[in-house]
C-alpha cells in the first residue's frame, strides 16, 4: 500500500467503531452496558441526533374537568349519605320514644299504701288536701336520708301552722324489690 492510500483509508474509517460482539464473547461473562446516549453516538459519527419528542402534558383541560366532576360527585354522594344517616338517627329516636310510650300526665293512678295495706287511687290520695310526693330509695346512704328529713321538717311546719290534714307526704319507691313493707 502506498502512503497516500493508507492515509485515505485511515481518514475514511471512524475513530471509534461500535463494538457489537463483545456481549457475545466468552471472554466477557459479565454483561456491560455499552449503550451510549443518542446524542453522543451521533456526534461520534458526525450525524444529527433525531429530534426529541415534547414531554407529555400532565395537566390538561380534560383532566381538570374529570377532576372537577369527580369532586362534585363525591361531595353530592357524601351529603346524601349524611342526610340518610341523620334521617336514620331521627327515626331511631322517634322509635325509642314510641317504645317507652306516652306519659299519662293527669291520668288517674293507683298506689299501694303499705301502712294500711290497701291500694289507693289518685282521687282518694289527693282528695281535699295537698300532696307532697317524693320518689326515692330506702337503701340510699347519701341523698335520700337528707331529703326525707327535709320532707319531714316541711310536713311538721305545715302541721304546726295550719293543722292536721292539710299536707300528706307520699314516698314512692324507685326500687320495689329492695324497699319492702318491712323496711
Amino acid at each position: 500500500m502506498s502512503t497516500t492510500r493508507l492515509i485515505q483509508h485511515v481518514l475514511k474509517t471512524p475513530i471509534r467503531r461500535p463494538i457489537t460482539n463483545i456481549r457475545k464473547s466468552p471472554l466477557a461473562p459479565i454483561p456491560f452496558n455499552y449503550a451510549k446516549p443518542t446524542s453522543i453516538r451521533h456526534h461520534a459519527y458526525g450525524t444529527k441526533a433525531p429530534p426529541t419528542p415534547p414531554p407529555p402534558k400532565t395537566f390538561t383541560w380534560k383532566s381538570a374537568v374529570v377532576l372537577a366532576l369527580t369532586a362534585t360527585g363525591l361531595v353530592v354522594y357524601f351529603k346524601g349519605e349524611k342526610e340518610k344517616l341523620m334521617a336514620q338517627r331521627k327515626r331511631q329516636e322517634r322509635d325509642s320514644i314510641r317504645a317507652l310510650g306516652r306519659p299519662h300526665i293527669g291520668q288517674p293512678f293507683r298506689l299501694l299504701n303499705v301502712n294500711e295495706k290497701r291500694v289507693m287511687s289518685s282521687e282518694e290520695l289527693m282528695e281535699g288536701q295537698f300532696t307532697m310526693i317524693y320518689f326515692g330509695f330506702t337503701h340510699c346512704p347519701d341523698i335520700c336520708p337528707e331529703e326525707l328529713d327535709k320532707m319531714a321538717e316541711v310536713t311538721d311546719a305545715v302541721k304546726a301552722e295550719f293543722g292536721e290534714g292539710i299536707l300528706r307526704p307520699v314516698f314512692i319507691t324507685c326500687d320495689p324489690l329492695r324497699d319492702t313493707e318491712e323496711v
